[in-house]
């Protein structure tokens, strides 16, 4: 049997690696989870197209919020960015208190 939770830390390892070289996600630790946040390129277009942006992932425990409906445990948000600067500039400014923010909103929304 597949371990899951390996299969999901890789999972959300990949998707924590840049699009652009030399870019690390910053994490901060919580203690069911964890957000991330990665200067790279948007996901929801091909890559020749994408927009460089922040993305801030947020992750919980997996769950069955009711029969036959299976909750990941990951939300995440793309901002747009115009230029390497202006992204960097917003990362040192994300602190812990930004990412729990942003895992209380993810919450509510999907409440």
């Amino acid at each position: 049997m597949p371990d899951t939770n390996s299969t999901r830390a890789e999972f959300i390892d990949r998707i924590l690696t840049s699009r652009l070289p030399g870019e690390v996600a910053k994490r901060f630790l919580f203690n069911d989870g964890e957000v991330a946040v990665l200067y790279t390129l948007s996901q929801k277009m091909p890559a020749d197209l994408a927009q460089p942006v922040l993305l801030v992932v947020a992750t919980f425990p997996p769950a069955v919020t009711q029969p036959g409906v299976h909750d990941f445990g990951i939300d995440y948000a793309e901002q747009p960015v115009a230029s390497a600067e202006e992204a960097h500039d917003l990362l040192a400014q994300f602190d812990q208190k930004q990412a729990a923010l942003f895992r209380a909103k993810c919450r509510t929304l999907s409440a």
